[in-house]
């Protein structure tokens, strides 16, 4: 029995991926939870655009489109959740390169810029 339970330990670490560290969700459940997710966005974002006239002078060309929007979100996510689970932790490792970096010039140090801006960006110039 030892030898079966073994394999299987051995089996499941082996299905396992990982991104940049991090372990891999079951697939499935997570197509279910961004299709859940979605769903819930979607009737939530045309509940608000029902139920919200927009400010005076504040508005969307078309607020019908938000609902669209987060649909079309959903469905691009759940078309490639390995792709989407690795920008996902690509952001929060950029993230927290930014708080770290931030951190090191409050307490007086130098640090590089955590992204360089392209030539001809004037907007975060001093100037």
């Amino acid at each position: 029995m030892q030898k079966h339970a073994g394999k299987d330990a051995a089996a499941k670490d082996a299905k396992k991926e990982e991104v940049q560290g991090f372990p891999m969700p079951d697939p499935i459940a997570l197509g279910r939870n961004l299709l859940t997710v979605a769903s819930e966005s979607q009737r939530l974002a045309t509940i608000l655009v029902s139920t919200n006239a927009p400010a005076k002078g504040f508005g969307m060309a078309d607020p019908m489109n938000v609902a669209s929007a987060f649909f079309d979100l959903g469905t691009r996510v759940l078309s490639d959740p390995k792709k989407a689970l690795e920008m996902q932790a690509r952001l929060w490792g950029d993230y927290w390169s930014l708080a770290q970096n931030a951190m090191q010039r409050m307490l007086g140090k130098e640090t590089k810029p955590v992204i360089e801006p392209m030539p001809g960006d004037k907007r975060f110039r001093a100037s």
